[in-house]
């Protein structure tokens, strides 16, 4: 299993935005030292909550602190640009960061961003499916691209500066049921993310891979489960008491102040019963309702392999972060997992733990030696 995180970010309104840019810059740094393999950062225009409006600007910053660590755009909201300018930006981010760019794409979530451009989610939709096909011909195309069609028109375009690589990856999220998502990635033989960001069933989720790898084999693509990310929400601390006393506050003021300000039919989502005031929901509840994956080493391991087994397997996993807790919590819940809880799904300490059960099957007893 490989593992990386899904950075939305999520800062209070109230605190300072420059100070909070810096730490999500540090944190990708933490990442790379630590171990994991890929950093997906998304853009965001309203809300007061996720505050980056240019992945590609964050992610060109992060690629100068950085060396290793794969880069994702998680995600640019497609429909909201031109498709020309928006290749022209990831293909110069491929160079500075010197081919470690992976091109995540999206139709856009907070319904304030869409009144911006006056979209609809059909609309966007629309307007995705569009993109993506000119796209990946200003990529990984060899002809200049003329193309006039519902959303779109170019003549004549052609890059100057090609991506870095020669086949930029190119990704679609999803959180929702397998349908339009999994058939633009299978279409166009794109990565797929699925995320439970907003509490989405684990059935749902269940579904992803095998309706991608289906709809792939009837378009005759190459991806599938191998391509598949899994995103959801992850925090260690050294006790299961402490992880959630920890996250307590933030993550009950996530829920209650922005996901259902947001969405507010997830006020019901979070329910045991029907009418349930929200006040009463505390953060063990929002955890089991939203299957969030809290706890110590011990825990989150059982809880990543439960959630493993139930959608057949996961080859990427990456960590929803940022927002529920003080920088440095964040980081010592990213070093226990990388520590602790990774090694477990690579197999990297297995030596180790053979030779101790060795050792403990032997023990040297004084004067053999």
């Amino acid at each position: 299993m490989r593992f990386g995180y899904f950075f939305m970010p999520l800062h209070q309104p109230e605190e300072d935005p420059t100070l909070g840019i810096e730490s999500d810059l540090r944190t990708v740094e933490l990442a790379e030292e630590l171990g994991y393999d890929e950093f997906w950062i998304g853009e965001h225009h309203t809300g007061g909550w996720e505050t980056i409006p240019s992945p590609e600007m964050f992610l060109a910053a992060a690629s100068q602190r950085t060396s290793r660590i794969r880069l994702g755009t998680g995600v640019i909201s497609a429909p909201f640009h031109n498709p020309l300018e928006v290749a022209e930006r990831v293909s110069l981010l491929d160079h500075l960061s010197r081919g470690r760019l992976m091109v995540g794409l999206g139709p856009g979530l907070l319904p304030t961003d869409f009144r911006y451009w006056g979209a609809t989610t059909s609309l966007n939709r629309e307007r995705i499916h569009e993109q993506i096909e000119i796209l990946k011909k200003l990529l990984h195309g060899n002809e200049p691209v003329t193309h006039h069609g519902t959303h779109y028109d170019l003549d004549d375009a052609w890059l100057q500066l090609r991506p870095y690589q020669s086949r930029l990856p190119i990704a679609i999220t999803t959180s929702g049921p397998a349908s339009s998502s999994t058939e633009l990635a299978a279409k166009y033989d794109l990565m797929m993310i699925s995320g439970n960001f907003i509490a989405t069933p684990g059935v749902v989720l269940r579904e992803h891979p095998d309706a991608l790898e289906l709809r792939a084999a009837h378009y005759g693509t190459s991806t599938g489960r191998h391509n598949w990310r899994l995103a959801t929400y992850v925090y260690v601390a050294e006790t299961t008491k402490q992880a959630f006393d920890d996250i307590r506050v933030g993550a009950e003021r996530f829920a209650k102040r922005y996901l259902t300000i947001m969405a507010p039919f997830l006020s019901q989502v979070f329910e045991d019963y029907k009418g349930q005031p929200l006040a009463e929901i505390g953060i063990e509840q929002l955890a089991r309702k939203c299957h969030w994956i809290v706890g110590d080493p011990d825990d989150v391991a059982a809880q990543l392999d439960e959630f493993n087994e139930s959608v057949g397997g996961i080859e990427h996993l990456l960590i929803i972060g940022g927002g529920w807790q003080p920088h440095h919590r964040f980081q010592a819940s990213m070093d226990l997992f990388a520590r602790y809880v990774m090694p477990r799904f690579r197999g990297s300490n297995l030596g180790m733990g053979r030779a101790f059960e060795r050792l403990q099957a032997s023990p040297i007893i004084f004067g053999d030696i």
